[in-house]
This record gives structure tokens, C-alpha cells and sequence, in this order.
């Protein structure tokens, strides 16, 4: 007996938008949800640490000893010109 959830010729990545169509109930199996899982997780730490190192180089930029060692002499601006 098959209980049918959706109609779906293909199965569609978790990637393209969350949604997961099944043609039956036996194509949801554990290891199934444990792979999704894993790959919605593996996304979300990318993008944390993407975030975290952005924040880092934000806060080494901004610091006042980053900034005084871009203050140009007179000998930068000649150079320069």
C-alpha cells in the first residue's frame, strides 16, 4: 500500500529553496532527513564563518594603530604626486 504525499517525477534538492517532494512515504527514510540536515547546516556554518571574518577585519581596520599607519608624510604625498 503506498501512501502518496506529492506528485513528483524527480526529487528536488534541499538546495533549491527547502522544499523536499516525495512520491511516497518510503522515500523519507532517516538517513534521508540526516543528509538534508547536514547539508542546511553545512550552509549555515559557511555563512558564520563568512560573517565572523568579516567582522574580524572589520574590527583590525578600524583599530587606532591600523589607522595611524595610514597617515601619509610629506615624502607619501611627493611620492604620490
Amino acid at each position: 500500500m503506498q501512501h502518496r504525499l506529492a506528485a513528483s517525477s524527480t526529487r528536488t534538492p534541499a538546495s533549491d529553496g527547502g522544499a523536499v517532494f516525495l512520491r511516497d512515504i518510503e522515500d523519507l527514510h532517516d538517513a534521508d532527513l540526516d543528509l538534508i540536515l547536514a547539508d542546511r547546516l553545512a550552509e549555515s556554518a559557511d555563512a558564520l564563518r563568512a560573517a565572523v571574518a568579516a567582522a574580524g577585519l572589520a574590527r583590525e581596520v578600524a583599530r587606532p594603530d591600523a589607522l595611524r599607519a595610514h597617515v601619509f608624510g610629506a615624502a607619501a604625498r611627493r611620492l604620490a604626486g
